[in-house]
C-alpha cells in the first residue's frame, strides 16, 4: 500500500511538471517533456542496478544477519554516488549534442539541453535517497517511503511555483525552474530519509551509519550482477 501511494507521488511529480509547464507556452511545455525523457532514461538504468539492494537486504535480513544490512547499505550509498557523478556530467555537457544527434526541434533544443543540465544536478541526490528506499523496502519497512514521497510532491510544487514563475523575490526561469526545483527536491528528500533513518531506533541494530567503511568491490559485483540485467529491462522499457 505505501509504495503504491509512492508511486503515485512520483507520477504526480510529473504531472505537475507537466501542467505547470504548460502554462508557460509550448516551447516549455516541449522542453519538459523531451528534457524529462532524456532525463528519465538514464534514471531508469541507474534505478534498475539499485534496486538489487533489495532482495540483498531482504535476503540478509530473513537471516538476521543485520551487520551486513548495514555493509550493503553504506556500500549501495557509494554506488549511489559513483552513479550520480558521470548522469550529472553527461548533463551538463552531453545535453545538447545529444538533442542534436536526436534532430530534436531546433526551436526548443537549447531550453531542453538547459533543463536537463538543471535536472541532472539532483541525480546524486535522488540515487542515495534510492538506496535507502530500497534498504527500507527489504526490511519491509515502507511507510516512511510513502510520508516522504508525498512531501517531495508538495516540494516540488512549490519550487516549481517559486523558480518557474519568479515568486518570492527568485528569478523567473521559466522550464529550466521547474529543472532547478526537481533538483532541488530530490536533495530534499534524500535529506528526510536519511535523517530519519538516523534517528529513528528501528534502524539502530543495522549500524546503517556507524562506520565510513571502505568500498568493497565483492559488494559492488554482487549489486551489479543482480542490478544490471534489471536496469536493461527498466531501461527498454522506459526508451519506447
Amino acid at each position: 500500500g505505501p509504495l503504491i501511494v509512492n508511486n503515485l507521488a512520483v507520477a504526480g511529480m510529473q504531472f505537475t511538471d507537466a501542467v505547470m509547464a504548460g502554462s508557460l507556452g509550448p516551447k516549455s511545455l516541449a522542453a519538459v517533456a523531451v528534457g524529462g525523457s532524456l532525463w528519465f532514461f538514464g534514471f531508469s538504468f541507474c534505478l534498475g542496478i539499485l534496486i538489487a539492494i533489495s532482495p540483498i537486504v531482504s535476503r540478509h535480513f530473513g537471516a538476521g544477519r543485520f551487520d551486513l544490512i548495514g555493509r550493503y547499505t553504506r556500500q549501495g550509498l557509494y554506488m549511489a554516488v559513483l552513479l550520480g557523478i558521470p548522469i550529472v556530467l553527461i548533463g551538463q555537457f552531453a545535453a545538447l549534442p545529444l538533442l542534436t544527434a536526436m534532430d530534436i526541434d531546433p526551436d526548443f533544443r537549447e531550453l531542453t539541453a538547459e533543463y536537463v543540465a538543471a535536472i541532472s544536478l539532483g541525480a546524486p541526490g535522488i540515487f542515495i535517497f534510492l538506496a535507502l528506499r530500497f534498504t527500507n523496502e527489504g526490511i519491509g519497512h515502507t511507510r516512511p517511503i510513502m510520508y516522504v514521497s508525498l512531501l517531495s510532491l508538495a516540494c516540488n510544487v512549490f519550487f516549481n511555483y517559486v523558480l518557474m514563475f519568479g515568486h518570492f523575490g527568485a528569478p523567473e526561469l521559466g522550464a529550466v525552474g521547474c529543472g532547478y526545483a526537481s533538483a532541488i527536491t530530490m536533495w530534499f528528500v534524500m535529506a528526510s530519509l536519511a535523517i530519519y533513518m538516523l534517528f529513528s531506533p528501528r534502524y539502530r541494530k543495522f549500524n546503517l551509519f556507524a562506520k565510513l567503511a571502505p568500498i568493497r568491490l565483492s559488494a559492488f559485483k554482487e549489486i551489479f550482477t543482480l542490478g544490471v540485467p534489471i536496469a536493461i529491462t527498466i531501461s527498454a522499457e522506459g526508451g519506447l
